[in-house]
C-alpha cells in the first residue's frame, strides 16, 4: 500500500485531501469516508514517528486512520491490534507535549513561573505540576487523597500543589524522564490525558505571550473527549446542550444544533472554561456558550 498525506491549503486553512490508498493485495482496505473500515497500520505510523515523517488524523476518534508519507512503504498483510493503534497514537500525542510543556517551563524565570494561569488558583509552575502529578501519583494515592477531601477536585487541587513544591528542574526532568509513560485513566481513557494536557498547555503559554498552536487533528481528539459522555473536571453538565461546534482547521463537528465555528484550539479551550480565543470563534451558538459561561 501506499499513502498520500493531506495537503493543507493555503486558502482554506483546511485539507484539500483525503488520504487515498493504493492497494497492493486484495485483502487491503480502502479509505473512502468517515466511517469507513480501521486500518491496521500500526508499523506504518510508528516507521512515520521515527522517521519524523507528517503524520495526520483523519476521520472520527472512532476510527482513527493515519494518512503518512511513506514512499514504497508495503504492509497489506500486516495484522496489528486496531485498539493498540489507536491507543498508541493518542500516547504519542501526549508523550510529545509533555516534552514541549517542559521545554517551555526550563526557559521561564522565576516571576513568570508565579504568573496566574488560566486555571483559577494556579499560577504557572503548579499547572506544569499538575501535569506531573496526573501520571506520577498513582491511582490509589490520588484516591486516598480523594477520600481525605471527599472531593475529587481538591484531590487534583492538593497533589498539584505538593508537586509544585519541588524545583522547576525536578518537574521538567519528570516530564522528559516518564514523557512516554502511557497513561489511560479508568472510565476516561487515553482521550481524558490528551485533553488535559492541550488544555493546559495553553492555560500556560497564553497568559506567557507564548506559541500554543497544537495540531489542530490532536486538538480534534481531544474534542472527541469533551464533547463526550465523561468530560470530568473540563465541561460543566449542560454547557453544550442544543450547541454544535465546527472546528474549521480539521473539518470536524461535534454534536447538533446552534453551531460554533472556529479554530479546534479555540473550541478546546471555549469548550473547558477559557474564553481568551473566543474571537476565533463565530456562529449563532457562540452567544449561547457566552451566556452560559459567564463571559
Amino acid at each position: 500500500m501506499s499513502w498520500v498525506r493531506w495537503q493543507r491549503t493555503a486558502r482554506t486553512d483546511s485539507y484539500a485531501r483525503v488520504a487515498t490508498l493504493v492497494s497492493h493485495s486484495s485483502r487491503s482496505e480502502s479509505v473512502r469516508s468517515l466511517g469507513s473500515p480501521r486500518l491496521k497500520v500500526f508499523d506504518a505510523f510508528r516507521q512515520a514517528l521515527n522517521s519524523g515523517t507528517d503524520v495526520w488524523f483523519t476521520g472520527h476518534a472512532d476510527t482513527y486512520r493515519w494518512a503518512a508519507q511513506l514512499p514504497g512503504s508495503s504492509y497489506g498483510d500486516r495484522k496489528q491490534d486496531e485498539m493498540r493503534v489507536e491507543r498508541d497514537v493518542v500516547f504519542a500525542a501526549v508523550a510529545e507535549q509533555r516534552r514541549y510543556i517542559a521545554s517551555v517551563l526550563d526557559g521561564l524565570s522565576g516571576e513568570e513561573l508565579a504568573t496566574p494561569s488560566l486555571c483559577s488558583g494556579w499560577d504557572i509552575k503548579t499547572v506544569g505540576a499538575h501535569i506531573v502529578s496526573v501520571f506520577a501519583d498513582s491511582f490509589w494515592v490520588f484516591m486516598r487523597t480523594a477520600a481525605r477531601h471527599a472531593s475529587l477536585a481538591r484531590a487534583i487541587d492538593d497533589l498539584a500543589r505538593r508537586r509544585a513544591r519541588d524545583p522547576v528542574t525536578e518537574i521538567t526532568h519528570t516530564l522528559r524522564e516518564h514523557a512516554d509513560f502511557a497513561l489511560s485513566p479508568p472510565l476516561f481513557g487515553p482521550l481524558d490525558a490528551l485533553a488535559d494536557i492541550l488544555v493546559h498547555t495553553g492555560d500556560m503559554c497564553i497568559p506567557l505571550g507564548l506559541p500554543f498552536e497544537p495540531n489542530p487533528c490532536h486538538a480534534a481528539l481531544a474534542l472527541d473527549f469533551l464533547t463526550g459522555p465523561w468530560p470530568f473536571g473540563f465541561v460543566p453538565a449542560g454547557l453544550l446542550r442544543g450547541l454544535s461546534l465546527h472546528a474549521t482547521d480539521a473539518n470536524r463537528t461535534w454534536r447538533q444544533g446552534a453551531q460554533i465555528r472556529g479554530t479546534a484550539r479555540a473550541l478546546i479551550m471555549c469548550v473547558a472554561g477559557r474564553n481568551v480565543l473566543s474571537d476565533e470563534l463565530d456562529g449563532p451558538g457562540l452567544a449561547i456558550l457566552r451566556q452560559r459561561s459567564g463571559w
